[in-house]
């Protein structure tokens, strides 16, 4: 099964104007960066020849906007799942694998949208003797990965990395970079 694990893109330090009073992480929304960063993931998941069948989202607004992004351009369904949410341990993200390999389609590939450290250590958890580099997600980063659906834990592959690069102007017109293909 293809894995597209997303971290969301780059947000502002400060809750959106809407955010409910005590919830400063929760409200804080994207830059014109970050809705750039999003852009180009999903004008690059346009050609790749597995898209993903369902995109599953933490309610945070900074990821809910780039998953948002992404699903408008593919026109694939679009959940939200708390168990991705800022604080929430690897376990609950492995869940929602698991939760999605069951009830969906063999091999359907889905999209996870979420928050370090959260991702990072997914990544870890299910391609165990990567260096602590490839760990590391930054801000509008996908990186995708192809497990054995019964068997999560261990069994992944990184098959692609890709994110805008630090250099492009905030419009997707300029940005094209792709960190790296492993096949």
């Amino acid at each position: 099964m293809r894995l597209y694990i997303v971290r969301h893109g780059k947000a502002n330090d400060a809750p959106g104007p809407c955010a409910p009073p005590g919830s400063a992480d929760f409200g804080r929304e994207l830059t014109p960066r970050g809705e750039a960063q999003a852009k180009f993931l999903a004008a690059r998941l346009r050609t790749l020849g597995r898209p993903p069948a369902r995109i599953i989202a933490s309610r945070f607004p900074r990821a809910l906007q780039t998953a948002h992004c992404i699903q408008q351009s593919l026109g694939v369904n679009l959940v939200t799942d708390a168990r991705l949410e800022v604080d929430h341990e690897v376990a609950e993200a492995i869940a929602v694998i698991e939760d999605h390999a069951r009830t969906s389609p063999p091999g359907d590939p889905i999209m996870l949208v979420g928050h370090n450290p959260q991702l990072g250590e997914l990544i870890g958890v299910l391609c165990s003797g990567l260096p602590p580099m490839e760990l590391i997600l930054k801000t509008g980063e996908l990186v995708g990965i192809d497990v054995r659906p019964t068997a999560l834990i261990g069994s992944g592959k990184v098959v692609e990395r890709l994110r805008m690069s630090d250099e492009a102007e905030d419009s997707v017109a300029g940005a094209v970079d792709v960190l790296g293909v492993k096949r």
